[in-house]
């Protein structure tokens, strides 16, 4: 059965509501988190706050938007039919929301391409092609939002910028996978802990599921517009709060797993040589934007608590080495008698 459009309007408006709270709750506790790792260390957390702030800033108007459509065309002209309000995509308002929604998107492809711009050593090279993507990301998206701009009465979602929309997921889709695998690799390949490898995965696992969880969404997206269903409009209004609790799921991992003793300090890289060592330092740095102290070795250290006892204990060859010394001075003397 398919679903009209006011009944996944409705959907989406409530299922944006609830991610929207989970993004304030979570970016409330990772703001937190920031502030005191900041106060406790000399690494600065203000470009970790400042971009989550602006995720957070951008789901605001986005959510309040999609309450103002539902208000107009449920409330204020329920006669004419929630559908006719709210299938016009030349709405001013619905443009805002595709602004936000590009913006929003493009910030979540950014935090990829940075954390892949860290753990490979801060190159220029490896992030061309992802950022290559995400640019004709950019211009796809900038094209649908002039169409829907320029659109006129009688068109649909489904047909005036159906080619620009499928391109721009496409491309989205892309950047992510691509990061997510590279990263993931990277760290999988050049990291060993002293547990003989098996804690390695808690490390891949945090980069690799909030890449994965993000792309999921765009996917099932890509899928649902394919298909030409309204449903689309329930999982892109979900990405826009997506986004900044994925940026939280990361923060809060690595905090979790390097408190947990999952991800120590500091890595241990075994067999290094001249062209890998280069990367090394690269990698705890994006820990250390998340609370870790500069170390000053790549093996973890710990504090070790040392007692010196002031008493003498004899041991079973001390005794024996003490009887024959006793027994020599003994022979000793009565030679001497």
């Amino acid at each position: 059965m398919a679903i009209i459009l006011s009944q996944a309007v409705f959907i989406a408006l409530f299922i944006e509501t609830v991610l929207y709270g989970i993004a304030l709750t979570m970016g409330s506790a990772t703001i937190l988190t920031l502030l005191r790792i900041g106060s406790e260390g000399p690494v600065a957390q203000k470009p970790l706050i400042f971009m989550l702030s602006l995720m957070l800033m951008i789901a605001t108007p986005h959510i309040i938007i999609s309450f103002v459509r539902a208000h107009t065309a449920f409330v204020v002209y329920p006669l004419d039919g929630p559908d006719k309000s709210l299938g016009n995509i030349s709405d001013p308002l619905l443009n805002v929301k595709n602004i936000l929604f590009l913006t929003q998107t493009v910030l979540g492809d950014g935090v990829n391409i940075w954390r892949f711009y860290v753990i490979y050593g801060k190159s220029v090279k490896p992030i061309i092609i992802p950022s290559i993507f995400m640019l004709a990301g950019v211009v796809c998206g900038c094209f649908v939002i002039n169409a829907f701009a320029h659109s006129g009465s009688g068109h649909s979602v489904f047909d005036l910028p159906n080619s620009w929309i499928k391109a721009y997921d496409a491309f989205m889709i892309t950047t992510n996978a691509y990061c997510a695998v590279a990263v993931s690799w990277k760290i999988g390949r050049t990291t060993r802990f002293h547990s003989g490898g098996g804690s390695t995965h808690p490390a891949v696992i945090v980069i690799a599921e909030t890449g994965i969880l993000y792309t999921s969404s765009l996917i099932t997206f890509l899928g649902i517009y394919v298909a030409n269903s309204n449903a689309q409009f329930i999982a892109i209004d979900l990405i826009t709060p997506l986004v900044p609790c994925m940026f939280c799921l990361m923060v809060l991992q690595i905090k979790f797993h390097r408190n947990n003793g999952c991800l120590p300090s500091s890595y241990t890289i075994h067999a290094l040589t001249p062209s890998r060592a280069d990367h090394t330092c690269a990698l705890t740095k994006i820990r250390r934007m998340v609370g870790c102290h500069p170390d000053l070795s790549i093996s973890p250290t710990r504090s070790v608590q040392i007692q010196i006892s002031t008493q003498e204990e004899q041991y079973p060859g001390e005794e024996m080495m003490d009887i024959r010394k006793k027994g020599e001075s003994s022979i000793g003397n009565s030679a001497d008698e």
